[in-house]
């Protein structure tokens, strides 16, 4: 027991000191600012305003808003505008530099916020009035429409001629958005918008078309498609087709999308409505009804399970669009409708189509399903003939199943193929490449006899290695846009202001930041979650900790994670409580880390939509029986060590229930020990009538994807946890309880 309390002694002794080099405190006297030059003026101008320090914070900021880097030159500048001190003139020229210095759109709205809290309309207009700068691509849409909100406003307190056609213009050519929402329901549903009355009461004209505005009816259907509000949206898709076919409407991308969507989800009326969109596609080819149309009508097709009448919609969409994303989800949709003719109609159009396929990943859930369906079936031969045509042409993730599956199938007997052990090691090879996904490649590993110390290998960077991307400098991304992003991020951290740092990582993490950036960034909030003891900031760093091997950005090029990275992605949060419980019900401590990870991502206060509570997601009832054998009368699922202990528990029951079984036992967590018992019952005939049906092999014949996925999950996590925290004994233990 000494030896516990040491080793906690010296975890939280590392914890403090990792902190304390972070925070912006030093006893040492080395300049906490170096490094971030004038950008530092912006936090310091920050933690000067929380003293109550507002004279010399103006001076901070305004060295920063004027020589400071993008992001921290923005923010000082939105800092500086909401300060009273500040004259009018002064803001007005604050606004005048930031614009000339960063025209960009999130510079513009800053002036823009700031003209519409002073009822500047002309300013708004004047600043608004051309396009972004061409160096300003992939706007974030939340930006162009606040700014595009707020010049619509403006040119509606002008009575400007021009607004309406603005306004139609961004309701029928773009996503609907909230902006979009607060406008429709602020301004255009006011009674008058510059002498003009906006029409909304189109149930009462539905059968009289020519009083009805096109303009006003299509910017209404759009709202009713934004709140799915689909029955009452499909009773004027008809009269809004009519309108575009009078030349009365533009037939934009985003209306076309729309009413496909009336029809498919707002009528039951299947087979009519796909010989409607099929005949208007013809009546409006070289539109965006091309493309639309023709989907929706294959969708529609689809439902009345006229699957050839289907098969054809979705080729003509494909064959309409050069979009990759477009191309990719009609051929999703053309793969999904052959496969529920046979498999060989599935393999010949797969075959047809494979070289136009831009993105493997997106097919990966279909996949999915057709592996699951040949096991549930026995149609192993169909299995075979898959994997075969879609070498090369599926994600590294699929190809691992395909690869190690085979490979299984083999050693039960199931197959017979020439020489089966050079087979059998040869695809569990191939399956240890499985990219990001790390189920099939740990079973893989565990197939080929891996040791302990070269399983973590396949996952952990070598650390003897020269690294790519390795500096210690603050600017080692690609563009001046993710270093100034950057630059924000680590301040946030340096100077110590962790509750700004997820919302910003938010904004900028689909653009690419680099690892350096993101791990440091993680590491600082999960220390301040430990010191501070708040679950807020542990939670957000396994969210950023778990995207920086996902990032769509290709600054982050280094294949494996760190072992320090892998341990914020799986941290041994609420360490005390599990390490008590395990011990008491007899159960591995890596498998409940595992349990509230994948559950709850270790946020105590999480609600699903089922019901289910706190960290291990407990449901009232399951929880009040073991409540009730726990003798606990009086308890709340949102104190972790309650829900720890009662989750623990619960799942130890199931283990034994289910003859030790922890594969089992996570099947039953999800889904019920009776579903479970069933499913195995109803499976086992495939393979030889064994009683003793593999747990991998089980799980891919499961009907439900979510469990079959949540065992994959819990299986992976309780093997990383071991391999991170434990040593060689405790995980060939866990393979063996698993397995």
């Amino acid at each position: 027991m000494d030896s516990i309390h040491k080793s906690k002694k010296i975890r939280l002794y590392l914890f403090s000191l990792i902190f304390l080099i972070l925070t912006p405190i030093s006893s040492c006297g080395k300049d906490k600012t170096e490094g971030f030059g004038v950008d530092a003026d912006y936090f310091l101008g920050m933690q000067l305003l929380s003293q109550g320090n507002e004279k010399e914070a103006t001076k901070k900021l305004q060295n920063c808003a004027k020589n400071g880097s993008l992001y921290c030159a923005q923010k000082s500048c939105e800092l500086l505008l909401n300060l009273q001190s500040i004259s009018e003139i002064e803001k007005n020229k604050l606004c005048t530099n930031l614009q000339k210095k960063y025209p960009d759109t999130a510079s513009t709205l800053i002036a823009a916020k700031y003209y519409r809290s002073i009822n500047s309309f002309e300013k708004i207009l004047s600043i608004t009035g051309t396009q972004p700068n061409s160096e300003q691509k992939n706007i974030p849409q939340n930006i162009q429409d606040q700014l595009t909100s707020l010049r619509l406003q403006a040119l509606n307190a002008r009575k400007s001629e021009t607004c309406l056609k603005e306004i139609e213009q961004w309701f029928l050519s773009n996503p609907i958005s909230s902006a979009h929402a607060d406008f429709y329901t602020q301004v255009l549903l006011e009674p008058i918008i510059f002498n003009y009355s906006f029409q909304t009461d189109f149930d009462s004209l539905v059968e009289s078309p020519s009083l009805i505005s096109p303009t006003d009816l299509a910017i209404a259907f759009r709202m009713k498609i934004y709140r799915k509000n689909y029955a009452s949206a499909y009773k004027f898709s008809s009269i809004l087709i009519s309108f575009i076919e009078q030349k009365k409407l533009p037939l934009t991308e985003q209306l076309a999308s729309d009413i496909g969507k009336a029809f498919l989800y707002g009528s039951n009326s299947f087979l009519e409505n796909a010989l409607f969109l099929e005949q208007k596609s013809q009546s409006l080819k070289n539109t965006a009804a091309d493309f639309y149309f023709n989907f929706y009508s294959g969708r529609l097709f689809e439902k009345a399970k006229n699957y050839a009448k289907a098969s054809a919609a979705f080729e003509k969409s494909f064959a309409s669009t050069n979009v990759p994303a477009q191309k990719d989800n009609a051929l999703w949709y053309l793969f999904t409708v052959n496969s529920k003719v046979s498999h060989t109609q599935l393999f010949s159009i797969f075959q047809k189509y494979k070289n136009q396929i831009t993105d493997f990943e997106y097919f990966d859930d279909f996949f999915d399903t057709q592996i699951t369906s040949f096991f549930a079936n026995g149609r192993w031969n169909a299995f075979c003939d898959l994997r075969t045509i879609t070498q090369n042409y599926c994600s590294k993730e699929t190809n691992a199943r395909f690869s190690y599956l085979y490979a299984r199938l083999i050693q039960e007997g199931v197959l017979q193929v020439e020489s089966p052990r050079q087979e059998i090691n040869h695809a569990l090879n191939q399956a240890l490449d499985s990219g990001t996904s790390l189920y099939y490649k740990l079973l893989a590993a565990q197939q080929l006899n891996y040791s302990y110390n070269q399983t973590q290998d396949l996952l952990f960077r070598n650390p003897y290695l020269p690294q790519e991307n390795k500096s210690s400098s603050l600017l080692t991304t690609i563009t001046p846009k993710n270093a100034a992003a950057e630059i924000l991020l680590k301040g946030y951290a340096h100077f110590g202001f962790p509750e700004l740092i997820y919302s910003e990582w938010l904004n900028f993490y689909k653009e690419g930041i680099s690892e350096e950036t993101s791990t440091k960034i993680a590491a600082y909030l999960y220390n301040c979650g430990k010191e501070q003891n708040n679950n807020k900031y542990t939670v957000q760093s396994l969210r950023i900790a778990c995207r920086i091997h996902s990032s769509a950005s290709e600054i982050n090029k280094n294949p494996l994670p760190s072992k320090e990275q892998l341990k914020l992605m799986y941290p041994e949060n609420f360490s005390n409580y599990v390490d008590t419980y395990c011990k008491k019900y007899n159960i591995p401590s890596s498998v409940i880390y595992a349990l509230i990870r994948s559950e709850s991502f270790f946020d105590v206060n999480v609600y699903s939509s089922a019901g289910a509570i706190g960290l291990t997601q407990l449901m009232e009832s399951t929880a009040s029986d073991v409540a009730r054998k726990l003798k606990k009368t009086d308890y709340s699922l949102t104190d972790p060590e309650t829900n720890i202990e009662i989750g623990t528990f619960y799942l130890a029951e199931l283990i034994r229930r289910c003859d030790n079984s922890l594969l089992k036992a996570f099947f039953s967590y999800n889904a019920g020990i009776t579903t479970v018992r069933r499913w195995l019952t109803e499976e086992q005939k495939y393979f030889g009538q064994k009683k003793n049906m593999s747990g991998d092999l089980f799980l891919e014949c499961l009907s439900y994807g979510e469990t079959r996925e949540y065992g994959r999950k819990l299986v992976s996590a309780s093997l990383i946890y071991e391999l991170l925290y434990s040593d060689d004994i405790h995980y060939s233990s866990m393979i063996e309880e698993i397995f």
